[in-house]
């Protein structure tokens, strides 16, 4: 979710930083075209977002939960091309069989 100049900062957030990694920082929002406060914010919250989404949990209906149940229990499909995979050599000289 980016954040606008229309959503008014008035939270302040100070971050300590070694002398490099600050220069990387404004040199990456210089390629941005973008202040380094808004470069690390965007960031920041881009990554937050993605941590959140990990951490979530699905909501399923009774029919969403049954159809979940049913395809876990049901027993394995036969993949065409499977075997044949599984027995090639890979890069290393393996099989896919353990």
């Amino acid at each position: 979710m980016p954040v606008t100049r229309a959503q008014k900062s008035t939270a302040k957030l100070d971050l300590r930083v070694a002398p490099a990694a600050k220069k990387r920082l404004q040199k990456a929002a210089h390629a941005a075209n973008v202040s380094t406060s808004q470069y690390v914010l965007e960031s920041a919250l881009s990554r937050a977002e993605n941590e959140a989404a990990t951490q979530g949990s699905i909501v399923l209906n009774d029919r969403q939960w049954n159809d979940l149940m049913k395809a876990l229990e049901a027993p394995p499909r036969d993949v065409p091309g499977f075997a044949k995979l599984f027995a090639a050599r890979d890069f290393f000289g393996r099989t896919g069989k353990g």
